[in-house]
């Protein structure tokens, strides 16, 4: 779930921000990289190492060359070779800490980058690196510091700005944040990670008007997705009259549940609305929307002639003016009547209050992983008494029930013969029995949420989805539980701790 602007270790890849390591060294395969050759570089300084496998200068070539290919690892290796070659080599570190940063190894990258700024390296692209590894961690402090000393020495690299832009955001500095974002937009009016950051500052604090328009931005293959049907007009948000419209689901399962909010408004619009969803959410969608043509995106055959065509997160942007535009009803899913009765069957026979519980994201990549706690920190949640804690968690959970149980003393529940992935329409008549969802920010929270089951989802600050509030404005039954900025999550576990109890 997109929930905050993304804070690059690095910038784009395309050979610039390296020239600090082409000083020197070897000839051709310093030309070579200089030159954005990389994997021809690679075979050049190879051989050259071949010749000198203890040349410091040409390993943290070959670093970079390495790091320019994405082989971050590899990277990182031949730097602490270099640094192993020469122990004060501070482009050695810096390299080292930049790869490290890439592959979300934020401890490793923070010890290296401060090396290397020790050893004075002052470089824009080493304190943006620090800065970026540092939020991970959520030094929301020392990250803004190095940001800004990033800006300071490269006003005009865009990166920076934006990544400074996030984190002053985060921090719920947004003016000085804005300021940042419309910098990197003016430096890279074309790039559309810096526009979508932009959006997400704004709609973080409540700007909808403005942030929805910008949020569109967003809508290419790296960020919100691929644009379908482009021989198709795009929705303006003009009155639908008796138009068929198709709304195609965009980035994560978490998305597509809290957008899918507002497709009550497209079939009480529209003469016709065809919803392009996941498999998984068929089921849930049609029973949901009876009068609309449900179909998987996958589906090859054909469908309805259609009008216009939107996609998911940009319905918000004609619909969601305002914050009284925002539904008041508790969910917006129906699930399955005769399902949620097993479920409710089945849960009367565990003792206490039944709370379904999941703990962490499916994905979990270098961006996003500082926006979950780690398992450790569940303990006050675990200890909650007189509860029974029935799994939500997706995919293979054992190895961490496992930690749950022998760390914690409890025995999360496995709800017998429901596929926690696969089978979402089992999953939201369970999440509807149960008395209360617990989750992090993914896809079980929102759809908790999307079923009106009351539901409590820890977020890091000033996320997107609360859009300037203290809650989901999407899904009126999820509160939220928010880390402050620059906190551990340990204020915010023991808050919902204390609320369940």
């Amino acid at each position: 779930m997109t929930r905050s602007p993304e804070i690059a270790p690095s910038g784009d890849r395309n050979g610039r921000q390296m020239a600090q390591f082409r000083r020197g060294g070897v000839p051709r395969g310093e030309a070579l990289l200089a030159a954005g050759q990389f994997a021809e570089a690679e075979v050049a300084l190879r051989a050259e190492l071949e010749r000198d496998p203890r040349d410091a200068a040409t390993l943290v070539a070959l670093a970079g060359a390495l790091d320019e290919l994405g082989r971050h690892d590899e990277a990182a290796a031949f730097a602490q070779r270099a640094i192993g070659c020469d122990p004060d080599n501070r482009r050695a570190y810096a390299l080292r800490g930049i790869a490290l940063a890439t592959i979300g190894r934020s401890n490793s990258a923070i010890a290296a980058l401060q090396r290397a700024v020790a050893l004075g390296n002052d470089d824009w692209y080493v304190h943006n690196a620090l800065g970026s590894a540092l939020h991970r961690q959520g030094d929301v402090d020392d990250a803004i510091a190095h940001l800004r000393r990033a800006t300071r020495r490269a006003p005009k690299q865009a990166v920076a700005r934006s990544n400074l832009g996030g984190v002053l955001t985060e921090a719920g500095h947004y003016d000085e944040g804005r300021v940042e974002h419309e910098a990197a937009c003016a430096l890279e009016p074309d790039n559309a990670r810096f526009r979508m950051n932009r959006a997400l500052g704004a709609l973080a604090n409540g700007e909808f008007t403005w942030g929805f328009e910008e949020y569109d931005y967003g809508l290419v293959p790296e960020l919100r997705g691929e644009r379908r049907y482009p021989e198709v007009a795009p929705w303006d948000g003009s009155a639908l009259g008796q138009q068929t419209i198709v709304v195609y689901r965009e980035q994560g399962l978490g998305d597509e549940l809290i957008f899918g909010s507002c497709y009550g408004d497209l079939v009480a619009e529209a003469g016709h609305v065809v919803i392009e969803c996941r498999g998984r959410l068929v089921p849930l969608f049609a029973r949901t929307f009876p009068g609309a043509t449900v179909r998987a995106t996958r589906d090859q055959s054909p469908i309805p002639p259609v009008d216009v065509a939107v996609p998911a997160g940009s319905v918000a942007r004609y619909r969601r003016a305002t914050l009284d535009s925002f539904p008041r009803q508790r969910g917006y899913l129906v699930p399955d009547p005769a399902q949620v009765k097993h479920w409710s069957a089945w849960l009367r026979t565990l003792p206490g209050t039944r709370r379904g519980v999941a703990w962490c994201s499916g994905v979990v990549n270098a961006t996003r992983r500082g926006a979950y706690p780690p398992l450790d920190d569940w303990q006050p949640v675990f200890a909650v008494p007189d509860t029974t804690f029935v799994c939500l968690q997706y995919g293979d959970s054992s190895a961490d029930r496992a930690v749950i149980r022998d760390r914690f003393g409890v025995d999360v529940v496995v709800p017998p013969d429901l596929d926690l992935r696969d089978d979402l329409d089992g999953v939201a008549a369970l999440a509807a029995a149960l008395d209360e969802v617990v989750a992090v920010d993914n896809a079980v929270a929102a759809l908790g949420g999307a079923v009106g089951a009351p539901t409590s989802v820890l977020v890091p600050a000033h996320s997107f989805t609360a859009l300037g509030t203290d809650r989901w404005p999407w899904l009126p039954s999820v509160r939220i539980f928010e880390r402050a900025p620059g906190a551990t999550w340990e204020d915010a576990m023991a808050a919902l701790a204390h609320a369940l109890k």
